[in-house]
């Protein structure tokens, strides 16, 4: 799809009110979820994804992350831009601004989702809002405040944590079922993962439900002196991995049994926009001008 002139107006609602935040904003919460290869030993990476949700009623127009420590273009799955969610890839294609959705950065990605708001009927509602199509039902984590979270984009990682340089992102704005407008969210950022030492997921709890009870031990079970196995299978043993299911796992389930852990929840960073509103607002000042010169 094509988009000139509707993204770039989209940003440029939010260069021209992000820095008067306040508490009629709509809020969009962004969370970056990690999902460890092996829990139990952090540094060997896994798959990332980028969701949003927000409390406005109609629905996210617009995100810019910059995320550092993910992959970022050498392999096939380094990063995805989720299908369906109205997603213009390029961006501004054919204007002075036209870029890819995602560019790598020195140690990770700067990326842009938008939807074409001068094209209506391209639009997607509900896009991180209620029960929205394409919207996750139920948070990776089990947290219910993230359920209904829309899949922005995914990725893989390896080696040091990702983590957020900064993100910002606006909502459709304008008289439904017309969304030719958009309007700055007040957003806020956190990243959640189910890393043992750093997200305090317990030893033994194989399919990853926070609590490790008669379901793992069964996981486990199934699996017993099979070899070439991983946590999933019932393999804990992290960076003293020996390749085998046997009773140095059941040890450590058996040490974990019936524990549990709560999940790793938002941590609001209230209304104030972060580091990477300014890659947004020099995006969207760009873009306000060249929509003006091509008018």
């Amino acid at each position: 799809m094509k988009m000139n002139r509707g993204l770039v107006y989209s940003l440029c609602a939010a260069a021209l009110v992000a820095v008067g935040a306040n508490s009629a904003q709509a809020v969009i919460n962004v969370s970056l979820n990690l999902t460890y290869t092996d829990p139990a030993n952090e540094a060997g990476g896994g798959t990332w994804q980028l969701v949003a949700k927000t409390s406005d009623a109609a629905s996210i127009a617009a995100l810019n992350a910059v995320i550092d420590n993910v992959d970022n273009g050498v392999g096939p799955d380094d990063v995805t831009l989720n299908s369906g969610i109205g997603a213009i890839d390029p961006i501004d294609a054919g204007g002075l601004n036209e870029r890819p959705a995602y560019l790598p950065t020195a140690s990770g990605v700067d990326l842009i989702y938008g939807q074409d708001i001068s094209a209506p009927a391209t639009v997607v509602t509900g896009v991180g809002s209620g029960a929205g199509a394409g919207n996750l039902p139920t948070d990776q984590f089990l947290n219910a405040s993230w359920n209904n979270s829309a899949l922005i984009a995914s990725g893989s990682f390896s080696g040091s944590r990702p983590s957020f340089v900064g993100v910002d992102g606006n909502i459709l704005g304008g008289a439904n079922p017309n969304f030719t407008a958009a309007d700055d969210g007040a957003t806020t950022s956190v990243v959640r993962g189910d890393g043992v030492a750093t997200d305090g997921l317990k030893g033994g709890d194989a399919n990853r439900d926070n609590i490790v009870n008669v379901t793992d031990l069964g996981i486990l079970a199934t699996n017993w002196q099979l070899t070439g196995k991983g946590w999933n299978q019932g393999n804990f043993s992290g960076t003293n991995n020996d390749d085998i299911v046997n009773v140095t796992d059941l040890g450590i389930l058996a040490t974990n049994w019936q524990l549990s852990r709560t999940p790793p929840v938002v941590a609001a960073v209230g209304a104030v926009p972060e580091p990477a509103s300014i890659a947004l607002l020099v995006l969207g000042g760009l873009g306000c001008l060249a929509a003006s010169r091509r008018k």
